[in-house]
């Protein structure tokens, strides 16, 4: 499937590991080692931390006049020189990160081949025992035209969603919508799409609706480092979206995207 203009924003690629049997690895020189990998393509690097506030005195009216604040070092993220691409760490996850630029997106095929590199060099520095887990993400945002004089029909644009009574028509304000369904024949697997569907607030200076679709498509019980197994595995969740994604527009909708015919 090849389209002119995708509604992608973002797609990354994300793997939850067991970690190693033999020592804590998340720690300031195994991230050092980890990020030193990953220059000069991935040089601009960025420290994400949880904060927790623990409140140690209060006044009668239950307001905090003493207390500490503790953090913890959650995330590690470094990006290429154009913020195009991102590899983060966490304690036993690691993610590739594919944002799109003007019409520029790498594509599945590309993503998932150096996804598998970071996680070769990843293996390397942190030694864990397995992949448990991966998971693919996309994140599309659906421009349509606002008018005031004529509200929108979710149903002539979307195939999932919510149909508004026609008498009156109302204008859309708000929409969420929350679906998972499995993937392949075999449900035990655990296989798992989940589709997160609703409004966003359009953009300012603009006159258009936004709706946005974060797609999760997770290859459960993985239990392996094998690379091939892991193509096999995210390449099977990612034909199911693809084919998924398509049927959730109509017609209409969907040649706002420019689809090209495939060559034969």
């Amino acid at each position: 499937m090849k389209l002119r203009n995708p509604p992608i924003v973002e797609a990354w690629i994300e793997f939850h590991l067991e970690a190693s049997a033999q020592e804590t690895t998340w720690k300031g020189q195994a991230i050092d080692e980890f990020f030193a990998l990953l220059i000069p393509e991935f040089s601009s690097r960025e420290n994400i931390f949880f904060q927790r506030l623990t409140i140690e005195k209060q006044t009668p009216a239950g307001l905090p006049v003493e207390g500490k604040i503790e953090g913890k070092l959650n995330r590690v993220r470094a990006f290429d020189s154009e913020r195009r691409r991102c590899v983060q760490v966490g304690e036993n996850v690691l993610v590739f990160n594919a944002i799109r630029h003007d019409s520029d997106y790498m594509g599945f095929t590309r993503m998932c081949g150096e996804a598998m590199r970071r996680l070769d060099q990843y293996s390397r520095i942190f030694r864990p025992q397995f992949v448990r887990a991966a998971a693919l993400h996309y994140m599309d945002v659906v421009k349509l035209p606002f008018n005031q004089a004529e509200p929108l029909k979710l149903e002539e644009h979307f195939t999932l969603g919510v149909q508004l009574p026609q008498q009156p028509q109302l204008p859309l304000n708000r929409l969420r919508l929350e679906v998972s369904i499995p993937i392949g024949a075999d449900s035990s697997q655990g296989d798992q799409l989940a589709l997160a569907f609703g409004t966003e607030p359009p953009e300012a200076g603009t006159n258009e609706y936004r709706f946005r679709l974060d797609w999760h498509a997770t290859c459960a019980k993985v239990d392996t480092l094998d690379e091939e197994v892991l193509k096999r595995r995210l390449q099977a969740v990612h034909g199911f979206t693809v084919d998924f994604f398509r049927r959730c527009f109509t017609k209409k909708t969907w040649s706002l995207f420019g689809p090209e015919k495939e060559e034969a």
